[in-house]
C-alpha cells in the first residue's frame, strides 16, 4: 500500500486518543498507566519507570511533567491539522521517489510513536512502528540513552513554539489584529516620548536595533519549525549499473580515521549499516545507535518498505539529537548537540549489506567473493553513495556489513572504495574504529596502489577477481590485503 492511515482517520479511535491526551499527567506512575492503556494486552511500561526513577533528579522530572510532556500531548493532538488527509505517503518497494515532512509533522508523528497510538500495517510492516520495544524492555543501557535523546528532542521542540503557529486561521487573524493594535499603540507612545524628550530619538534607534536582532532571531526559529526533512528511496535499474570491468574513473582520495563515529567530520553522505527493513531496536548495533541518536529517522519505520538489492534509503536534514560514546550494550548518551547550520546538506545513507549464510572462514570468504555477490554489494553501495547524480561530495563509512552479517572487512573496504570513486565523490573518510591492524595493512595497500599505478576503478575489480580465483583453487588462508602486500595478485 502506498499510504499509511493515521489514527485521526478513525473517528472512534481519535476520540479515545483525544480524551486521554487532554488529561494532565503529573508523575511517572500516571504516565505509565497512560502508556499501558494504549499498549494493551497487559503489557507493562517497565522502562519508563526505570528511566524516571533512576536517571532523572527531581528538577528534571518536574521539567518533563510540567513542560515537555504537556507539549508532547498537544503536539500529538495537532495531527488532523498537520495531516488533513489523515494519511502519509510511503516509499514503496521498487519505486524511486521521495517524501518531505516539516519538522512539526515529524515531531507530531514521533509523539504518537511514543504514546503507542499507531498500528502496524500488515503485510507491509514487518516489525514495530512505535517505541513499544523501548517502553516495555527491562531498562537496557542503550534504551536509557535513546530515551535521553528522545526527550531532549521533544524539549528542544517545545522551546521552538511548534504549537503556536499551528492554531486555527481565525485565531491567527485575531492575534494578528491584536498585535497590529499593540504596535500602533506603541508607535503613538513613542511619538509622544519623542515630542517630550529629544533624547528619545537616540533611544528609539537603539530600540530599533534590538527589534531587528529580535526579528532575525524569530525568523531563524521560524525557519527551524518549517524546515523540511526529506526521505528518499533511491533505485538503480540494471541499465544504470556501472560496468565495473571497464570503468576508467580514477580512484579518489581515501582518509583512514582511527577513532570517532561516522559523521564526526560533517560529511555529506554518512553511511548507516542498515538491515533491509531499516529501523531502531533495543540494543547497540550501528543502525540502532544512529536511529537512537538521530530520533527523526525513526519515522522511517512508518514509511519505508523492505529494501531490494538495488535500493537505498537516504534521509536529508534530520537533526542529530544525541552525542554518545560506546557501542553495543555500553552505549551511553553524553549530551544533546547544538543544531549544525550545515545540517541541511547531511544525508544518512541506509544500505543493507549481503547477509551471509556461512560463518566458517573459508566458506564465508568464498561466498562473498562470488561474482554475483561482489556485484550486488558494488551496486548497492553505488546506489547509496550517488543520490540524484550527486558528485564532489564526501562519503563517511566504515566496516559495513562486517558484524552480524559476516562480511570481510578488507573486501568490503575495497568495494566501498570502488563505489565512492565511481560516484565521483571528492573523498571517502573511512572510520576504522581503533582497528590498528586493519589500518596498518590498508595503508600498505594504498602505498602499493600508488607505486604500481593502480588508480582506476576497473583495476580494483580485476584484483578482486584474481583473488577469488586464487582463493577458490588453493583455499588460501591469506587475506586480500596480505595477498596484495606479498605481491601475489600483481
Amino acid at each position: 500500500m502506498s499510504e499509511y492511515e493515521l489514527p485521526s482517520k478513525n473517528k472512534f479511535l481519535w476520540k479515545r486518543i483525544q480524551k486521554r491526551l487532554t488529561k494532565q499527567y503529573l508523575n511517572c506512575n500516571q504516565l505509565e498507566n497512560l502508556l499501558e492503556k494504549f499498549l494493551g494486552d497487559f503489557k507493562e511500561a517497565k522502562c519508563i519507570g526505570i528511566y524516571f526513577k533512576e536517571q532523572l533528579n527531581e528538577e528534571e522530572k518536574n521539567l518533563f511533567f510540567q513542560q515537555t510532556l504537556p507539549f508532547m500531548q498537544q503536539c500529538a493532538l495537532l495531527m488532523p491539522k498537520l495531516f488533513p488527509t489523515h494519511t502519509i505517503k510511503r516509499l514503496v518497494c521498487g519505486k524511486a521517489q521521495s517524501i518531505t515532512f516539516t519538522r512539526q509533522q515529524i515531531c507530531c508523528l514521533l509523539c504518537h510513536m511514543f504514546f503507542c497510538t499507531l498500528q502496524v500495517m500488515k503485510p507491509e510492516m514487518k516489525y514495530w512502528c512505535t517505541f513499544e520495544p523501548w517502553i516495555t524492555c527491562n531498562g537496557y543501557k542503550p534504551v536509557i540513552s535513546y530515551f535521553h535523546s528522545l526527550f531532549n528532542y521533544f524539549y528542544r521542540c517545545s522551546k521552538l513554539d511548534f504549537l503556536e503557529i499551528n492554531q486555527d486561521l481565525d485565531e491567527k487573524d485575531k492575534q494578528g489584529n491584536k498585535q497590529e493594535k499593540e504596535k500602533e499603540e506603541e508607535k503613538e507612545n513613542d511619538n509622544e516620548k519623542e515630542k517630550e524628550e529629544e533624547k528619545g530619538k537616540e533611544n528609539e534607534k537603539e530600540k530599533e536595533k534590538e527589534e531587528e536582532k529580535e526579528n532575525e532571531k524569530e525568523e531563524k526559529e521560524e525557519e527551524k519549525k518549517n524546515e523540511k526533512v526529506k526521505f528518499q528511496r533511491n533505485v538503480i535499474k540494471p541499465e544504470e549499473q556501472p560496468s565495473w570491468l571497464t570503468s576508467e574513473l580514477e580512484l579518489i582520495p581515501i582518509h583512514l580515521i582511527e577513532t570517532g563515529i561516522i559523521g564526526k567530520n560533517n560529511e555529506q553522505i554518512q553511511v548507516e549499516f542498515a538491515n533491509k527493513d531499516i529501523g531502531f531496536g533495543i540494543s547497540g548495533t550501528q543502525e540502532e545507535i544512529v536511529f537512537g541518536m538521530n530520533i527523526e529517522l525513526c519515522i522511517s519505520m512508518l514509511i519505508c518498505d523492505t529494501m531490494k538489492s538495488n535500493e537505498a534509503i537516504l534521509i536529508q536534514n534530520s537533526w542529530v539529537t544525541g552525542v554518545y560514546k560506546g557501542y553495543g550494550l555500553n552505549v551511553e548518551f553524553i549530551k544533546q548537540p547544538k543544531i549544525d547550520p550545515n545540517n541541511k546538506n547531511r544525508m544518512i545513507c541506509a544500505i543493507d549489506a549481503l547477509e551471509l549464510e556461512y560463518f566458517e572462514d573459508y566458506r564465508i570468504i568464498s561466498q562473498q567473493l562470488q561474482k554475483k555477490n561482489i556485484l550486488r554489494e558494488l551496486n548497492k553501495a553505488y546506489c547509496g553513495f550517488a543520490p540524484n547524480n550527486l558528485i564532489n561530495h564526501e562519503v563517511a563509512t566504515g566496516h559495513w556489513g562486517c558484524g552480524a552479517f559476516g562480511g570481510d572487512k578488507e573486501i568490503k573496504a575495497i568495494i566501498q572504495y570502488m563505489a565512492a570513486s565511481q560516484c565521483q565523490a571528492s573523498k571517502i573518510n573511512y572510520y576504522c574504529f581503533s582497528d590498528n591492524s586493519f589500518i596498518e595493512k590498508f595503508q600498505k595497500v594504498l602505498q602499493i596502489f600508488k607505486n604500481e599505478s593502480i588508480n582506476k576503478v576497473s583495476q580494483l575489480w580485476v584484483l578482486l577477481r584474481k583473488f577469488h580465483e586464487l582463493f577458490k583453487n588453493n583455499h588460501q588462508n591469506n587475506s586480500f590485503f596480505d595477498m596484495l602486500i606479498e605481491k601475489k595478485l600483481l
